[in-house]
This record gives C-alpha cells, sequence and structure tokens, in this order.
C-alpha cells in the first residue's frame, strides 16, 4: 500500500497527541469532505453495522483486505482482556513468561517436523510413542478442563502474542532467529471472535509398522504444556473466556424498572419523637445517630454522626418551629438507610456514671423504596428497644418518629 513496512512506534501521551494534531492538519488539507475523527452517529454507519453482523459470523473465513468483519471480531477479543487484572504488573509477567513457554513448544512441534522431513523417523516415532505413553498421565486434566475451554490459546499468552505482532520488525527478528520462518498467527473466526486456534498446530505423521502404516498424531499444544510444565496449568484462573459481551444484546428497561433498582436518595426530616417507657426513668437521654453526614458538614467520626440528643423530663419532643425539625441528614437506601437509638440512664450523678439502658435500630430503607414520586410524604417508624444491662426498668418499650421525607433518586 506504502511501498514499505509501517513499523509501530511507542510513544508518551504528549508526543501522541502532537503526532495527531499533525496527521489531523494533512488529513484536513488532502480530504476536506471528510472528518478526521470518527463519528459513531455518522448516517450510514448503523446500517453498515448491520449489514456486516447479518453476514459477518456465516464466513468460513476472512477475506484479505476486509478491514470491517476483522475489526469487528476483535472486539470479542478486546472484551476478555478488558478486566483489572491485566493491568497488574504481576499478572503481565507472568503472561509474558507463559507466552515464552508457548513459544518454546511451538519450537518442539516445527523441530519434530523438520526431523520427520528429513527422514528421521525414530525421533518421529519417539515422539509419537512418548505422547501415546503420556495419555493416560493426561487424562485427569482432560476431564477436568472441557474440550471448549482449550480449543483455543488462553487469552493472556494471545494478549503477549498480539503484542509481540504489533512490532513487525522485531517479531520477524526473532521469529527467524527461532524458527527460521515466520511464525504464522492462526486467527479463525469462531463464535463472534478471532482467536488461535490449538487444533491448527497439529501435525500427523505417518509411519511404516510392519506390514501397515499407521498414522501418529503429534499432541497439540494443551498435551505438551503437560507433558512439559506439569505445574502451572495451561488453563489458568481468570485467562479464560468469560463469555460473549452482553453491550446492546439486553433489552431496554422501562423508567420503572429502572427507578426500581436504582439507589435512592431522601431528606429525612425528623419532626417529632414519641418515647414510650414503662416504667419511665426520672432521668434518662435518647441519642439519635446516623451513619452518614449532616446537612453541610464535611466531617464525620467512624462514619456515624449523632443527630439529635433529647433529655427527660417528658417523653414527647417536637419542633420549636412548625417550619423546623428537631434533625435533618440524608438518607441513601442500601448505604446509609439505618438510625442508632440509644436510651441513656442518667441518675448518676456525674456523666460517666451514665449507663446505657437500651439500643434500637430503625430501618429506612422500606420507607424509601416504597415512594414513587419525589414529593415530601409524612410516615411515621417505631422500633423496640433491646435491653443491654440489668436495670431496675422491667421492661422497655419502643421510640416513636414522625418524619418527614423528601425522596430525590
Amino acid at each position: 500500500m506504502v511501498g514499505k513496512l509501517i513499523e509501530h512506534k511507542l510513544v508518551s501521551s504528549k508526543k501522541s497527541k502532537q503526532m495527531a494534531d499533525k496527521a489531523r492538519l494533512m488529513w484536513q488539507l488532502h480530504y476536506p469532505n471528510e472528518p478526521f475523527d470518527f463519528n459513531t452517529g455518522r448516517t450510514g454507519f448503523g446500517h453498515l453495522l448491520e449489514t456486516q453482523d447479518h453476514n459477518l459470523w456465516n464466513r468460513s473465513r476472512i477475506a484479505s483486505g476486509d478491514l470491517l468483519t476483522i475489526a469487528r471480531c476483535h472486539q470479542h477479543f478486546f472484551y476478555q482482556v478488558s478486566l483489572p487484572h491485566y493491568m497488574q504488573t504481576d499478572h503481565l509477567k507472568e503472561a509474558e513468561q507463559r507466552y515464552k513457554q508457548f513459544v518454546h513448544l511451538k519450537r518442539i512441534q516445527h523441530q519434530h517436523r523438520q526431523w520427520y522431513d528429513h527422514g528421521k523417523m525414530d525421533f518421529a516415532r519417539f515422539v509419537a510413542n512418548q505422547s501415546s505413553g503420556d495419555n493416560n498421565s493426561m487424562q485427569e486434566t482432560d476431564n477436568s478442563v472441557g474440550e471448549s475451554l482449550l480449543s483455543y490459546l488462553p487469552f493472556d499468552i494471545e494478549l503477549c502474542w498480539r503484542a509481540h505482532l504489533f512490532h513487525p520488525r522485531t517479531y520477524a527478528r526473532d521469529m527467524s532467529c527461532l524458527f527460521g520462518k515466520l511464525l504464522h498467527h492462526p486467527c479463525q473466526p469462531r463464535r463472534f471472535s478471532m482467536l488461535s486456534s490449538l487444533d491448527d498446530v497439529m501435525s500427523a505423521v505417518q509411519l511404516p509398522d510392519g506390514t501397515e502404516d499407521r498414522v501418529y498424531s503429534f499432541p497439540r499444544i494443551d498435551k505438551l504444556w503437560v507433558t512439559c510444565f506439569p505445574d502451572q496449568p495451561l488453563d489458568k484462573s481468570g485467562c479464560l473466556a468469560r463469555g460473549i459481551s452482553t453491550r446492546n444484546r439486553l433489552e431496554r428497561l422501562s423508567s420503572v424498572d429502572v427507578y426500581r433498582i436504582a439507589t435512592k436518595y431522601a431528606q429525612v426530616s425528623l419532626k417529632s419523637v414519641v418515647a414510650q417507657l414503662h416504667p419511665t426513668p426520672d432521668k434518662f437521654a435518647i441519642k439519635i445517630q446516623h451513619a452518614g453526614k449532616l446537612q453541610g458538614d464535611h466531617d464525620s467520626i467512624n462514619g456515624s454522626r449523632q443527630v439529635a440528643k433529647l433529655n427527660s423530663p417528658g417523653c414527647i419532643w417536637n419542633a420549636v418551629d412548625p417550619g423546623k425539625s428537631i434533625a435533618r441528614f440524608t438518607a441513601i437506601s442500601g448505604v446509609q438507610d439505618e438510625l442508632t437509638i440509644q436510651l441513656i440512664d442518667k441518675r448518676g450523678w456525674f456523666c460517666p456514671s451514665n449507663s446505657l439502658l437500651g439500643l434500637a435500630t430503625v430501618s429506612l430503607r422500606k420507607a424509601i423504596e416504597n415512594f414513587r414520586e419525589t414529593v415530601p410524604v409524612d410516615y411515621e417508624l417505631s422500633s423496640a428497644f433491646e435491653r443491654r444491662v440489668a436495670c431496675a426498668l422491667p421492661r422497655l418499650h419502643r421510640v416513636v418518629f414522625a418524619v418527614l421525607y423528601d425522596n430525590r433518586c
């Protein structure tokens, strides 16, 4: 196309931006009516994709130059390696080592082919017999890993192979030193992907055996791997297929379904509190805590803040001003949707002598989830105290809240 090999070059992000800007100027000079930046919403692109999707997976092989088909096949591969552990240095170093082991096994197959082509029957027969002798030892591996899992190379090895191919001069030099020629990368379309088949590297050897010729199959890469690297499984966890991407395959959710599964935020205003205690302590206090932040606050202690402290006498507390509230805070369904209420005995002379009489928890999740509109709603909550210490109070009943929710999701 251009008369020479275009070598890939790694550059910094700053240098890459400079090169892209330079290419954009050249593009606009030669193709002023064609945009440089790719736009997926461009007219005709969607129809082109639909046409390709209809015939893409029925083809036995990919025609040379069909770049769109090849690009669509590679989408599956990128989906497989777009996982967090593929960004970890240790995982990539181990993948590099596994790729070198894979190339070593490919070289063994290449040497076997050379020995057979040059009439070295004894070597070929030895390898074939060795392969048949290892079938029993490999039986456990064959049963534990399905054939479908090892029909193609694991994705960590495939990633390193493609990264090696990304630098054509380096790849040609390395493979020429090892094999005397370029090592073919046998990508084939299969199940929305283009992967390297393990069956592609298996060769058959026909050897004379008495009066009949017998055909011996040289073991595949997965068989050789078990023989040469028994302590390192080829089917490494995290390197096999995780299925097909669900992008553009899920049904569109209705607004009702989206609201049902969404995390909801609610502004909670505590209007009144009624403590039903029998008998009622002479001096007590009720502390109300919320696992979150008060409105306007940016500090929290251990993820919990005291939103109100109500002291005796009396068992009913209301806001001083009808337009105000005892406390106001934000509740998040499934995250910060609980209130903790402590009943404190204050009959001692000093604060250290105060004791915890009971503890209760009020969940706001059900109330928040049940709202269907983002409007203020009056709601009443109650919870029974759980006695924590032995005291003179024979029974501790419940505390009742009248709250006002303004739901926002």
